[in-house]
């Protein structure tokens, strides 16, 4: 998946002898080396009211016209590669919907609870082998289950952003709680650990933003 701010985003589609074309660079693609397929939001030009008009669209990766060329390795979770990709002409199926709406918007909150959901899981299997306490495990199994209460199925919906900003103060003061317990862990992981965990707070204020906006709209005025 290929994001950035709707406003910010001048990869062009348009429509050339009855096939859609892409032609644009996109600098962020995580796991970009491994994939087949792109999603990929691009602007089919600007509505009256300003509004850059956003699709979504798949890509095959292989197409002649996709050129991808691997990042440097980021400070933390440099295990997991990221690319930049150049669209030159690229066939594209365009989806349907609206690209920001239905596409963007939602994948941002998804990817959230699938960062948050994989993050503590690892956690769990770091108290098991380090045999930290039951109370430290249960906490975190707590969370597992705050996450396992989201609504996959309504991503965008203002009580899933209010119910993530909740799941995320809890996990911070967990967090806070098994501090002293690392002690106990063995230094590699432990070095992993205060390696890739800024990888939580990447996308903070744009979470904070949501939340703001899905209180905002279920408050009375």
């Amino acid at each position: 998946m290929l994001r950035a701010h709707p406003s910010a985003i001048h990869t062009s589609l348009a429509e050339r002898d009855g096939a859609w074309l892409m032609n644009g660079t996109k600098s962020f693609v995580t796991m970009g080396v491994f994939a087949q397929r792109l999603v990929v939001i691009a602007s089919v030009g600007t509505a009256p009211d300003g509004r850059n008009r956003l699709r979504a669209t798949m890509v095959d990766a292989r197409e002649a016209g996709v050129r991808m060329t691997n990042n440097p390795a980021l400070a933390f979770a440099p295990e997991i590669p990221h690319a930049s990709v150049r669209l030159t002409d690229v066939p594209a199926r365009v989806l349907r919907g609206d690209g920001y709406l239905d596409y963007l918007e939602p994948f941002r909150t998804i990817e959230d609870i699938h960062v948050l959901a994989a993050t503590v899981g690892w956690l769990i299997r770091v108290a098991r082998v380090s045999g930290w306490s039951q109370a430290g495990r249960q906490r975190l199994l707590t969370v597992v289950a705050a996450v396992r209460g989201l609504d996959f199925d309504a991503p965008s919906s203002p009580g899933v952003h209010i119910a993530l900003g909740g799941t995320f103060e809890l996990f911070g003061d967990v967090l806070a709680e098994l501090d002293p317990l690392w002690e106990s862990t063995d230094p590699t992981t432990r070095r992993w650990w205060e390696r890739d965990r800024p990888l939580l707070a990447t996308v903070g204020r744009v979470r904070g933003q949501r939340l703001v906006a899905a209180w905002r709209s279920v408050l009375p005025n």
